[in-house]
């Protein structure tokens, strides 16, 4: 009997430890699941809101048409705007120098404008200017250079009242192009906004309690020159108190608000205040100006010379089609068109009707501001130290939160996972659709940064920093998860499928012709002859080909097999350390940008206009050797300057201003000078000064002219289309002819 309970007592004791540890088991299952799940439920959710921001993004508000107008008085017309954005591109490529840009554009602008002037209120006072401007000014931007400029052109309205305010604000676009490119969105959608803008604001019965100045440049793409002859020398630039610039780097999409200031924070409250679709980021403004993207704007001129503050907008979408052919009206939606006019005129209006312009505090106030917006709601600003205040306490809190909560997490299940994406669910839409941005930028940049950059290691370096970015907000899950193998096969597994896909279908080819949705290779092909005189006048070396300027880092052997001479290309590299600026001729400094290039020997090219230095005298006195030159040639010429080591340039007639050094080449300094005529070009003449050492022997200046032929008939002969004519249609192709060449004296 005893041994019988003792049994019944053993056995119960088995069966009751039994379900103990089966319930056990099975809570523990349950909770590992439920731990997993929570991970995959939050990348779920995470992957619904990015497809939602990038909907988002990308909507478009609705545009006006002219049928219609009469329902919306004193609104921005999209479909207006278009229709001249239609007219200023079928003139097709304004190179600065061209009939098309210096008659064709400006009597197009002229006559748009008058047209507008004969319908005006008659509560404005409008005055039409159209100059010409030289100049010249020292230049930072790329490897640095001093920039000459004769009798560029600036078309110029000025709509004021009755008031006869002394303050004005400034509205700029540019109507030159980039050879080649009709200038769809760079910039004719730019003036093309600004002329809608200027007709409802000359219509309005509005009195305008300020001023505004709409500035139509015909000189941007040769560096910012016309913004630089109208800031400095225009009657009207005194009177400037804040500008607003339209530029472009892309097509379509948003205008996007990536500088502001310097200074004067009351711009910025004024456009956060004023537009119904804000876009703006002061991380963009960061990247902009480190340097990073080479580009610039008239921005810059207005800043530096004027010392005014403003604003710089661009479109950045579709960075394809910059400076290429496929930048065309097709390119630009209305509903792009119909955003940029709204936000403007609104901000425009909102400037012009307040008190900032005439308000001598306000236009003196220092500091900048960090701002954002969010999902085109409204924009987020504050000062920058209140940005790193904010940005410490939240990583501060954010690690707290991790270590307080990685125990009580596993026992809060679903209320847990939900309190997660309440408080990760706005910084992760925030950052996400800053990084849409980002890369909307970067990637078609980096189709053009020259092939000496490994684009692809530097977008596989940042799209790791922004998805390890984006996983963060995972991490506390991932704490509690106790699986991790099963999710690190599955994201391996999806990597090696995305892997195949491009390796073994057509959507890993990078390029693209299609004009509705252009990713071209870009090449820049100059014909070229160059020659290199010794210091007693003979030819050291002469000869001619095509210069191929390589801005993809698979060229130019990504065309090998369909253009024949391609096989032919070797590389510069030689030349650069042997020749002066490589012995080739490049149309801006940029040696340490665009030092990958290629050259294939080939027939001469056309030259009916030679490039020609003339030394005029040569003093000396004591130590100092002054030169005087005469430079003929093109209306677009680069000139390098080369003392010899322990020679010093220390003065020269280009500025007044101490000249400008470039890059060191063999341990010796550079100068470069690039000058342009946009008509009645005389020879242009200038004079420097070198300091020799005591006991110098030989040669003391080495000179190099670079003469660029970037339109017209002399643009590219008929073995220059020949040959180009077998570039393949997802290429675009830069064409022009020039010559190179060096004298030692």
């Amino acid at each position: 009997m005893n041994d019988g309970v003792r049994l019944r007592v053993h056995s119960s004791k088995e069966i009751s430890d039994e379900v103990f540890y089966s319930k056990k088991r099975q809570s523990r299952t349950f909770e590992t699941l439920n731990e997993t799940h929570h991970l995959l439920y939050l990348l779920l959710c995470l992957l619904a809101v990015s497809l939602t921001v990038i909907v988002l993004e990308k909507k478009l508000p609705e545009p006006l048409l002219t049928d219609t107008e009469g329902l919306y008085p004193e609104k921005f017309v999209a479909e207006r705007a278009r229709n001249n954005l239609v007219k200023l591109t079928k003139i097709g490529p304004r190179i600065t120098g061209s009939y098309e840009n210096e008659v064709m554009a400006v009597n197009f602008l002229k006559t748009e404008i008058q047209n507008i002037v004969k319908d005006a209120h008659n509560s404005h006072e409008i005055q039409i200017d159209i100059t010409k401007h030289s100049g010249a000014f020292p230049l930072t931007f790329l490897d640095g250079m001093t920039n000459v400029y004769r009798n560029v052109q600036n078309v110029i309205v000025k709509v004021g009242s009755r008031i006869n305010s002394k303050h004005s604000l400034l509205v700029n676009c540019h109507f030159d192009t980039f050879p080649e490119s009709p200038g769809g969105s760079d910039d004719g959608a730019g003036c093309a906004v600004m002329l809608e803008m200027l007709r409802i604001i000359a219509q309005s019965p509005k009195i305008l309690k300020h001023n505004i100045i709409f500035l139509f440049n015909g000189a941007e793409e040769n560096l910012m020159q016309a913004s630089h002859g109208f800031i400095t020398q225009h009657k009207w630039a005194s009177e400037v108190k804040s500008f607003i610039n339209l530029e472009a780097c892309g097509a379509g999409g948003r205008e996007l608000l990536f500088q502001a200031g310097p200074d004067n924070p009351w711009i910025l409250e004024v456009y956060s205040e004023s537009v119904p679709y804000p876009y703006a980021s002061s991380l963009a403004q960061e990247i902009f100006q480190s340097g990073v993207i080479p580009g610039d704007t008239d921005f810059r001129i207005f800043r530096d010379f004027g010392k005014v503050s403003g604003l710089d907008f661009a479109w950045s979408t579709n960075g394809y089609v910059y400076h290429t052919r496929f930048d065309n009206v097709d390119q630009v939606p209305l509903g792009s068109l119909q955003r940029t006019g709204d936000n403007i005129l609104a901000l425009v209006r909102g400037i012009t009707a307040g008190h900032y312009l005439s308000d001598i505090v306000m236009n003196h106030q220092k500091g900048s501001l960090v701002f954002f917006d969010f999902l085109g709601a409204f924009v987020v600003r504050w000062p920058e130290y209140l940005a790193s205040t904010i940005n410490i306490a939240v990583i501060l809190t954010g690690l707290y939160s991790i270590f307080l909560n990685m125990e009580t997490a596993r026992k809060l299940d679903g209320k847990w996972l939900l309190y997660h994406m309440g408080v990760i669910s706005l910084p992760y839409i925030q950052s996400f659709y800053l990084t849409l941005g980002a890369l909307y930028l970067f990637i078609p940049i980096m189709g053009r940064s020259g092939a000496g950059i490994n684009a692809e290691i530097v977008i596989a370096n940042m799209i790791s920093f922004i998805f390890c970015l984006l996983l963060s907000f995972t991490l506390p899950i991932v704490i509690v998860v106790k699986n991790a193998g099963r999710l690190i096969s599955i994201m391996i597994g999806i990597f090696l499928i995305a892997v195949s896909i491009l390796i073994l279908t057509p959507l890993g080819f990078p390029y693209s012709g299609d004009p509705l949705a252009p990713a071209p290779a870009r090449f820049m092909i100059a014909h070229t002859h160059r020659q290199y005189f010794n210091e007693n006048g003979t030819v050291r070396h002469s000869g001619t080909g095509y210069w191929l300027v390589d801005l993809d880092m698979n060229s130019p052997h990504n065309v090998e097999t369909i253009v024949p001479e391609v096989a032919t290309a070797g590389s510069t590299l030689r030349d650069c350390e042997e020749e002066l600026y490589c012995g080739l001729p490049y149309l801006m400094p940029v040696t340490t940008f665009l030092w990958k290039t290629s050259w294939i020997p080939g027939p001469a090219p056309l030259i009916k206009i030679p490039t020609r230095l003339e030394r005029i005298s040569k003093i000396t006195k004591g130590n100092i050797i002054s030169f005087r030159f005469n430079v003929t040639g093109p209306d677009h010429i680069g000139i390098i300057l080369s003392p010899y080591e322990g020679v010093r340039l220390i003065k020269w007639s280009v500025l007044d201003d101490p000249p400008l050094e470039g890059p060191l080449w063999n341990n010796r300094h550079t100068y470069f000078i690039y000058y342009a005529c946009a008509a009645d070009c005389d020879p242009y003449s200038f004079s420097v000064d070198l300091e020799i050492p005591h006991g110098h022997k030989g040669p003391s200046l080495s000179i190099a002219l670079a003469g660029h032929f970037l339109h017209g008939e002399n643009q590219k002969s008929l073995r220059f289309k020949t040959f180009l004519s077998q570039f393949p249609s997802w290429t675009a192709v830069i064409p022009w002819t020039a010559t190179y060449t060096s004298w030692i004296y």
